[in-house]
């Protein structure tokens, strides 16, 4: 997989430079894999070298934390923009660290 690894039942998504409504499309797909097929519990979005994110990614994020349970659902790393953008849809609670 292209933006997933897999950490025993943990799925941890890192996308570099932008992530926008291209990357949330191949994401979505890996996602999928990881949760379906890998048996994935859990999932951790790392910001760390995310440069950009738009609002399609806040839409797959509510979507994926409502499926696995906001206990299951981490973001951490986000800084500058991405934490604005974050913070601009009101899900700056949501980060971790």
């Amino acid at each position: 997989m292209k933006y997933i690894t897999v950490e025993g039942d943990t799925a941890i998504i890192a996308v570099s430079g932008r992530y926008t409504l291209v990357q949330t499309l191949e994401v979505g797909q890996e996602l999928k894999t990881a949760l379906t097929d890998l048996a994935c519990k859990k999932v951790i979005v790392d910001f760390a070298t995310t440069t950009f994110i738009d609002s399609s990614v806040d839409r797959q994020f509510i979507k994926v934390r409502r499926q696995i349970g906001a206990e299951n659902f981490k973001v951490i790393h986000a800084t500058g923009a991405v934490r604005q953008a974050l913070h601009n849809a009101k899900l700056d609670s949501w980060i971790q660290g």
